[in-house]
């Protein structure tokens, strides 16, 4: 069979549940994708474990999927990755894995992460590496590793990240990213390097650090056992590429400084475009490193958007939705409608969505619960779904502000997952936070945002000429309306405050 490209890119997206697949051309335009699916293990105690050969199996499906879409995969002349962040990998020096992979939900290492914070200082560390740090990060994980495997156990040689996993067996080299270097807690943002101060405090050996590389650059090429998995020859350059939001960034073709995207699923990541390293004085947000040189991330995340709507959903009559903690078309529809027929306010209810129990965004506060404010007699479902829909933006809008405290100047917001081809939502969003915000047309952002990467470590494309090959897919702008606006204007600071009654400390 004939095909109009030369060459493709092949992009690599291991997220939590499966693993996205997507090739483009060397107009970067989209020509195939596919995916595999792969359970979490344990789930009890605070435990989140994956088998790391589940996600080797499912890059070598996806990859056997696109071929089936008669897709040509001799022409891939270039790979990227990305992927789930903080997610721990130990592996010992023959690079097998030491113990299944820790998530980034996996909560057993939070004591490790207070005394780790205890002995470097919470202000010292933040400074340094833009994170909040907790026990969901690579570096107490791998002290809890250590202090929880059998004695007779081989050493550790290389602490790795998910996608660091699987650049080691694609390659045969154990490298990663600044923005996935990030979620180790040991990056020095203001160097560019590993912190060995932090290190060393924390009994650290940096050698046990995988090497650092910028993300659009060749990181290695494809080996016999990679070309294996693949199905594709050897010797093909390989981009360690980026953490997922930072590549989602990216495949939303996200490149002026001010645009905030937004990324929604079952939770919600917001990241802030800057174009110089804007810490916060209260610590209220992560500062992470994005794909291209010199530029910023300000980053929160709201634990609980979409598994929130899919609650209520369950509520109202389709419990699977609530079971599944996320929504089919059809049920975010219905919850949509239900509404859009409440006036703004959801007459005097307060919805706070922290139903994960705790909330990061800018809050980071275990303590905080979802709840209800103002509720009586006279509310029915539909103001519990405003209320709902109402209670995210304003959250939204919080984390926003703390951008703005700290001299980012928004433009405008990108939005994509499911909640955002629902123009009631767009539209109440631009009225609660006062931003144009547009409804992006990418699908799989992150796996896009690799190939895109895959791109540049084969030279397919310059730094430079990257809006013009990705242009940002922006959708009709919805804009704030001035009666609406004035009317969240006023509801905003009687959320703020009663939203934090349900504090109850760390």
């Amino acid at each position: 069979m004939k095909h109009d490209y030369k060459r493709l890119y092949l992009g690599l997206d291991l997220g939590t549940s499966s693993l996205k697949a997507i090739a483009v051309d060397e107009r970067g335009v989209p020509r195939g994708s596919a995916g595999a699916a792969y359970p979490i293990l344990g789930m009890d105690k605070g435990k989140a474990e994956q088998d790391t050969e589940a996600w080797i199996g499912a890059m070598s499906s996806a990859a056997r999927n696109l071929a089936a879409q008669g897709l040509e995969l001799s022409a891939v002349a270039g790979i990227g990755l990305s992927g789930q962040m903080p997610t721990f990998v130990g592996v010992d020096a023959a690079g097998a894995p030491l113990a299944p992979a820790m998530l980034w939900c996996d909560a057993r290492a939070d004591e490790a992460g207070s005394r780790l914070l205890e002995a470097w200082g919470r202000e010292r560390h933040y400074r340094s590496t833009g994170v909040i740090l907790d026990g969901r990060y690579i570096a107490p994980m791998h002290a809890w590793f250590l202090s929880h495997r059998p004695s007779d156990s081989p050493a550790c040689a290389k602490m790795l990240s998910a996608k660091d996993y699987l650049h080691l067996r694609l390659t045969g080299r154990p490298c990663t990213d600044p923005s996935t270097a990030s979620g180790f807690g040991l990056f020095s943002l203001a160097s560019g390097t590993w912190d060995e101060s932090l290190c060393s405090e924390a009994g650290i050996d940096p050698r046990l650090l995988p090497e650092l590389s910028p993300s659009g650059e060749e990181s290695g090429r494809l080996t016999r056992e990679g070309a294996t998995i693949l199905g594709l020859k050897p010797g093909i350059p390989v981009a360690c590429g980026a953490a997922d939001s930072v590549a989602g960034v990216l495949g939303m073709g996200a490149f002026k400084p001010g645009r905030i995207c937004q990324m929604a699923g079952s939770s919600t990541a917001l990241v802030a475009l800057a174009e110089e390293l804007l810490l916060d004085g209260h610590r209220r947000y992560l500062v992470t490193p994005l794909a291209l040189p010199g530029s910023y991330g300000l980053e929160a995340d709201i634990l609980a958007s979409g598994a929130s709507l899919a609650w209520l959903a369950g509520l109202a009559g389709d419990g699977q939705a609530a079971d599944r903690g996320v929504l089919r078309g059809e049920e975010l529809a219905r919850l949509t409608r239900l509404a859009e027929n409440q006036a703004p306010g959801a007459d005097g209810l307060f919805f706070f969505p922290y139903l994960a129990g705790g909330e990061q965004s800018v809050l980071w506060d275990p303590g905080l619960r979802g709840g209800l404010s103002g509720l009586s007699l006279r509310h029915g479902l539909g103001h519990l779904a405003r209320s709902l829909y109402e209670g995210l933006c304003f959250e939204i809008r919080r984390c926003v502000a703390a951008f703005e405290d700290s001299r980012f100047a928004p433009s405008d917001m990108l939005c994509t997952g499911p909640i955002s081809r629902e123009s009631f939502y767009m539209q109440l969003l631009a009225d609660v936070t006062g931003l144009e915000c547009r409804a992006s047309e990418a699908e799989n952002a992150s796996a896009l945002g690799a190939a895109i990467l895959g791109g540049l470590a084969a030279g397919a494309w310059p730094l430079s000429g990257l809006p013009s090959i990705l242009p940002a897919c922006d959708g009709s702008p919805y804009r704030p309306r001035p009666e609406a606006a004035a009317i969240y204007d006023s509801i905003y600071p009687e959320y703020a405050s009663a939203s934090l009654a349900s504090r109850r400390g760390p």
